[in-house]
């Protein structure tokens, strides 16, 4: 027996080596257990010979070496080798067979594990994941590990860098635009949060890239960070997402612009058909004032009102499309209810000339007669459903109107009700479906044997709906129709309506002096001989510019009024008015009333005829008493 003291007995620690990841046979098919085997054999063989030359020694006691208490949760200080397998080695010969077997199945264990991950790692590659983990520690610089898929990513495949030069080249080829969005990353995986975001990233060979990437941190004390998270790249998803970006920009883009054209299209066929209908119905009316015999008379109202109803269509289109658009709106204001509904029943009244039609009223007395409602919108809905009952109801049948009111459920509104029932032809439930689309008819037929363009109940729900309410209807084919309407409306004291009173024409206007601006000749006969019927000495020009010059030319306070066209040459009348306002040297420039005598008849041609500092708008085609209501407004007559 010979002494042997701890430190020559302990072997020399092992050199590690990695697995082979992908052992094959000729044929180079994967083999499976030669590649475990591969993977744990190099340590097992290291471990049997040290033990074989610790077996050839001669057998000692425990006792008689002074070996230190084994703590089993420890590891041995040879890298990867259990901590019994010290004290068996000293057994002898069993303890040997024991050692070596036990220590063949924990490294083919560990052999098996690592395949695994080599596997897995070979999967993710395919997959094109990168995974990777970066230690931040204060004082030292960032390194990275990564993985075999994201070396690819990072284009440092076949190149060995250590981890500080594979974090700084990651780093450094993060897009400017990316980097404070990659730092806002980070920062939130610091807070304890699992975090993802996309960033550009600049390929050495590829350029421009977009990676998705992801993961969490794990603090090490006041030392610093353990990043680990995963990578892959989603470039072509950004650029079919941008190109679809753009694709719907440019698509918003003509849509804009057909909208703009749609709108300019409106307005110009609006003013060019307004005009000529101004010329037809003024000189009819004209016509009709100069006493003609029973057969002229005859003639020129027919073709009053042949007029008046292709004037209601073009107001049709033309509303219609404001409505789709989101252009049209409603504007409350103060309003005796009674007086809106006498005015929808009057227009409905005329419909029912040289019909055999029987109209039964029923209204009860509201107890708030005095509301804040849109007149126009409300007898917009109740013409529409009053003129299709007399356009649907034959001859010898009856039409039932029916108003009335009811608390509303806030209490803050009243529930405005209006029932049309007709008995007329009908409808088909499935044609209900269809009832409020635009242009919509039930039948072909319905073109020759009833007038109208299908738009009507298209507005009337717009206008019902815009104004908060509801409308229904039931209908049977060959019995009738009924459409229900309610609005709710607040109601509001009797002093509201005094400023909304229209004064009637009573002022003397004799001697005014009028400066029209108007490049249609018709239409400045008709404004000229309407006006001077009352008195008026008008002055026309043709247009703007010469509006400008003659207002100009002219000592103070010539003209009491200038009404003036919009559409004109050379200047319009918007630019008119604003060149008038702002002369300076003219005193009676800022106190003129202007109002605007257009075709231009939309909403936004009010407020822009406002905002060029005009008093007023009429819309063509001229309604007198309207023009005259205007004219003693602005004179305060």
């Amino acid at each position: 027996m010979y002494a042997m003291n701890r430190e020559t007995a302990k072997p020399k620690k092992p050199e590690a080596t990695l697995p082979d990841r992908d052992t094959r046979d000729r044929n180079g098919q994967k083999q499976r257990g030669s590649s475990v085997i591969a993977a744990g054999f190099k340590p097992v063989f290291s471990v049997c010979l040290m033990l074989s030359t610790l077996s050839l020694c001669p057998r000692i006691s425990l006792a008689e070496i002074a070996l230190p208490p084994v703590d089993f949760g420890q590891r041995h200080p040879m890298p990867g080798i259990p901590v019994w397998v010290h004290p068996l080695a000293l057994m002898g010969g069993a303890g040997l067979v024991i050692a070596v077997v036990a220590l063949f199945l924990f490294c083919l264990t560990a052999g098996q594990r690592s395949l695994r991950l080599a596997e897995n790692d070979s999967i993710l590659a395919i997959a094109g994941i990168g995974v990777w983990r970066i230690i931040l520690l204060d004082g030292h610089k960032p390194r990275m590990k990564a993985n075999r898929a994201m070396r690819e990513l990072l284009g440092l495949s076949g190149k060995r860098l250590t981890e500080e030069k594979t974090y700084e080249s990651w780093y450094s080829r993060i897009s400017p635009e990316a980097l404070a969005a990659v730092q806002a990353l980070v920062e939130e995986m610091k807070s304890g949060q699992k975090a993802e975001s996309i960033y550009s990233w600049i390929h050495p060979t590829l350029g421009l890239q977009y990676e998705r990437c992801g993961g969490v941190a794990k603090r090490l004390g006041a030392r610093g960070y353990i990043l680990r998270g995963y990578q892959y790249n989603v470039t072509q998803d950004v650029l079919r997402e941008q190109h679809r970006e753009q694709a719907l920009q440019n698509a918003l883009t003509e849509a804009q612009c057909a909208k703009t054209a749609k709108a300019a299209f409106l307005c110009n066929m609006s003013h060019d058909i307004r005009t000529p209908m101004n010329a037809i119905l003024g000189f009819t009316g004209i016509a009709l004032r100069q006493s003609p015999g029973p057969e002229v008379r005859s003639c020129l109202e027919k073709i009053n009102q042949s007029a008046e109803r292709l004037l209601c269509l073009v107001n049709d289109v033309l509303e219609i499309s404001r409505l789709a658009s989101g252009k049209a709106s409603c504007t409350p204001v103060p309003v005796d209810i009674r007086k809106v509904t006498d005015g929808a029943l009057d227009i409905a009244k005329q419909l029912l000339t040289n019909r055999n039609l029987t109209l039964h009223v029923h209204r009860a007395q509201p107890s708030h007669p005095y509301l804040l409602a849109d007149p126009h919108c409300i007898r917009k809905v109740l013409v529409n459903l009053l003129s299709n009952a007399v356009k649907f109801t034959n001859d010898g049948g009856s039409i039932t109107f029916e108003a009335s009111e009811r608390p509303g459920t806030n209490g803050e509104k009243v529930l405005v009700r209006y029932t049309v029932s007709d008995t007329g032809i009908g409808m088909s439930e499935e044609y209900l479906d269809r009832l409020y689309d635009e242009f919509s008819q039930e039948n072909p037929g319905a073109r020759t044997q009833f007038t109208g363009a299908g738009i009507g109940m298209s507005i009337t729900r717009r206008y019902v709906e815009m104004m908060g309410g509801t409308i229904e209807v039931h209908s049977k084919k060959g019995i009738g129709s009924t459409f229900v309407v309610e609005l709710p409306l607040a109601p509001v004291g009797a002093e509201a309506l005094q400023d909304q009173a229209i004064p009637t024409c009573a002022a003397d206007l004799t001697g005014v002096r009028v400066l029209l601006a108007e490049d249609n000749n018709l239409s400045a006969e008709i404004a000229t001989v309407l006006l001077e019927e009352h008195g008026i000495l008008v002055t026309r020009v043709a247009d703007g510019q010469q509006a400008v010059d003659a207002f100009a030319a002219s000592p103070a306070n010539t003209f009491d009024l200038f009404l003036t066209d919009i559409m004109m040459p050379v200047l319009n009348g918007y630019e008119a008015a604003r060149a008038i306002r702002s002369m300076a040297n003219r005193p009676d420039a800022h106190t003129l009333p202007i109002i605007a005598m257009t075709a231009n008849a939309f909403a936004e041609d009010v407020q822009k005829s406002l905002d060029a500092g005009m008093n007023a708008h009429i819309a063509k085609p001229i309604d007198l008493n309207e023009l005259l209501r205007a004219i003693e407004r602005s004179l305060n007559r």
